[in-house]
């Protein structure tokens, strides 16, 4: 199998929205302790109050917690309604129900009409209602909303369904799309920064776009991990500039960033090499081995090996391949010429077996991978036993 059959047998979703929404209500059974940290179930969570003080309100007098709230405040209804569990884990908010009438009080919100709740309900509560209301219960669910509207009772609609949806007015809408920092980086939980942290990096230089922000964390981000040699997170920066080269669909300059995270992931790098290395841990520690003889185990055989392609990072390359139109005959020379710009202080594999690696793990070839892995075990074995 090819790596172009790879992609196509491995369809993939790249770069879809990290946010995981929980289901679980929680309850107002906490308790304030030292004014800065709410206890909930036996876990610290920090009120939104400690981040107001240093948070920054957009020109209409919104905090971040408050334009996330637009963001979501289509799909919430004005009763009995369920929060996700993230406004009071992430964000410290207690009650966002209060939250939204505020912002329904202060212009930014509307109710919807009876029209809007049928259209956010399910298709057998709908049924129901037109069953009770002694109507025809077949068709999509446009058909049915319609039905209801113009052959239903009214009142009995009203009755049914009491709740309202919020929905965003203009005001509302021009706020939302002036702060869209705010729920972009909601949903790319991934990035190390939050609603509160890109809140002050944006308010620093207000002209600069968000994106430019977020890209000048990254870069002294990775310098410092660098510097620092905690590679480990270095790479995780690495990949995250990736991702955000592939939303502006900057594929090619992506395709560098990605080369550069394949190169570290089959370094055997990780944040342990200063505490290696460079520290004074007593020689006890590695148990009669030598420091890169600890350093190296757990490298080899490819069975066994932390030192391998994970399998989203060769979805991310089949996925490159397939966008910029790379032939098999021609990643070779692709993967060849952006490795070179790469340098670690220790790499397993030379250059030309990164690029056979790349190439075995697309077309799933295992047995080529173990044979290699096999032959640079020896080699670092026997490279241990000159020195």
């Amino acid at each position: 199998m090819g790596f172009f059959d790879f992609f196509k047998k491995n369809k993939i979703k790249l770069n879809e929205p990290e946010e995981k929404e929980h289901s679980e209500v929680f309850q107002n059974k906490s308790e304030i302790k030292n004014n800065t940290k709410l206890i909930v179930n036996g876990e610290e969570i920090i009120p939104v109050e400690v981040y107001l003080e240093k948070a920054i309100p957009s020109q209409e007098g919104l905090y971040p917690h408050e334009i996330l709230l637009l963001d979501y405040a289509h799909t919430y209804m004005t009763d009995n309604q369920r929060f996700q569990g993230f406004w009071l884990y992430h964000y410290g908010v207690t009650k966002p129900e209060d939250v939204l009438k505020s912002l329904l009080t202060r212009g930014f919100l509307e109710l919807g009409d009876i029209k809007n709740i049928l259209e956010n309900k399910t298709i057998p509560v709908l049924k129901e209602e037109l069953k009770k209301q002694g109507l025809k219960t077949t068709g999509k669910k446009a058909d049915i909303i319609k039905r209801l509207l113009k052959e239903g009772n009214r009142e009995e609609l009203e009755l049914s369904f009491s709740e309202r949806m919020y929905r965003l007015t203009t005001k509302g809408q021009d706020e939302l799309d002036k702060n869209a920092y705010v729920p972009y980086i909601h949903r790319h939980p991934n990035y190390g920064l939050d609603i509160w942290s890109l809140n002050i990096l944006v308010n620093q230089h207000p002209k600069n776009l968000y994106m430019d922000k977020i890209w000048n964390h990254f870069n002294e981000q990775s310098n410092y991990y660098y510097s620092k040699h905690e590679f480990g997170l270095y790479r995780n920066v690495r990949l995250n500039m990736y991702e955000i080269l592939i939303e502006e669909n900057k594929t090619d300059k992506a395709f560098q960033f990605l080369a550069e995270v394949i190169y570290f992931d089959l370094s055997g790098l990780d944040n342990s090499y200063d505490y290696i290395f460079n520290s004074d841990l007593d020689d006890d520690y590695f148990d009669g081995k030598s420091r890169m003889e600890f350093f190296i185990e757990g490298l080899y055989p490819y069975e066994k090996s932390l030192n391998k392609l994970p399998p989203g990072i060769i979805d991310r390359l089949a996925f490159i391949i397939e966008e910029l139109g790379i032939s098999e005959d021609n990643l070779n020379q692709e993967l060849s010429s952006r490795f070179k710009k790469f340098k670690f202080p220790f790499h397993m594999f030379t250059q030309e077996e990164c690029i056979e690696i790349c190439i075995a793990e697309l077309n799933g070839d295992i047995k080529s991978l173990v044979s290699l892995y096999n032959i640079v075990g020896k080699r670092l074995k026997t490279n241990l036993k000159r020195k």
